[in-house]
């Protein structure tokens, strides 16, 4: 008789070694770093992302592109979006601090293409009870790259914040581990997964070539942790450019507006003009490395 084996997530201390770090991603795709942000950060992130989340709510969650679709995201989910220009300041510290948290994807091969434009956005997720699990998909796939197999390297990482403590009773993302490495043939099931649990202020990582989707969120309201809240950072579905003035752009460290797609990558990409962006950009001109954080590069 065949014994199904339950799939288990790694969990590491965010000060774990770099190399340890990318040893459980090429293995797995997947893991989570534990006291990523301390509890104050995250309060101060969870106050300024309240008004997003309540403009959404009552302006109707069907106006998200993602609730049109009623097939991918449950309702009972709110999307915030915009976060960065909501707390640039806080989430510049970090993503792009001098304590560097969160590794260069790029570091030791782990996503093939090293082209190095990003063009990332900040989305937080409020989940309420009763909603339902997500289909499980590749965030690989809304970037319009097909996969043929194991050999296809991933473009991108996505990355999200626990903003509570996150529990596969209030519907933590549910991920397959080593699904990055699959037959193209293989399709996905709930017995592949497994909840991506994180205390407050972890940071869970998995590549875009991964299997994923929200867990259902089976909490009572009245329960103390009934909503689960995370923060992710993905491939840009937003047009970032538009949620900053200039002046507060100039205070981002060059390692946060490369993630927000302000220079070019190496191939060329994402260039305005021939060249960075930042270079380029009228409202950018006299831009010094910015004020937040100096001397990350």
């Amino acid at each position: 008789m065949t014994v199904q084996t339950v799939p288990q997530l790694v969990t590491l201390p965010a000060t774990a070694p770099i190399e340890d770090i990318f040893a459980v991603l090429r293995r797995d795709g997947t893991i989570v770093l534990s006291e990523f942000a301390t509890d104050e950060e995250i309060e101060a992130l969870n106050a300024k992302a309240k008004q997003h989340f309540d403009r959404t709510e009552s302006e109707g969650r069907e106006h998200d592109n993602y609730n049109k679709n009623k097939n991918f995201r449950p309702k009972g989910t709110t999307g915030a979006y915009g976060l960065f220009s909501a707390a640039p300041e806080e989430l510049s510290k970090l993503f792009g601090g001098s304590d560097g948290r969160v590794p260069d994807p790029h570091y030791m091969g782990l996503v093939g293409r090293r082209e190095g434009h990003t063009d990332q956005q900040l989305v937080g997720y409020k989940v309420s009870p009763g909603s339902r699990l997500q289909a499980l998909h590749r965030d690989l796939n809304s970037c319009g790259v097909q996969r043929t197999g194991p050999e296809t390297p991933p473009n991108g990482v996505s990355t999200f914040i626990a903003g509570c403590d996150t529990t596969e009773r209030n519907g933590a993302t549910r991920v397959c581990p080593g699904s990055h490495l699959w037959p193209q043939d293989r399709h996905p099931t709930q017995a592949d997964t497994a909840p991506i649990v994180m205390q407050k202020g972890s940071l869970g990582i998995f590549l875009s070539n991964c299997f994923h989707g929200a867990g259902a969120n089976a909490c009572e309201p009245d329960d103390p942790d009934a909503l689960r809240i995370i923060y992710g950072i993905f491939c840009c579905q937003d047009n970032t450019a538009l949620y900053f003035e200039p002046e507060v752009l100039k205070k981002m460290t060059p390692k946060t507006l490369r993630l927000l797609g302000y220079y070019k990558g190496r191939t060329g990409g994402g260039g305005y003009l021939g060249r960075d962006p930042v270079d380029q950009w009228e409202p950018l001109q006299g831009y010094t490395g910015g004020e937040w954080f100096p001397n990350t590069e």
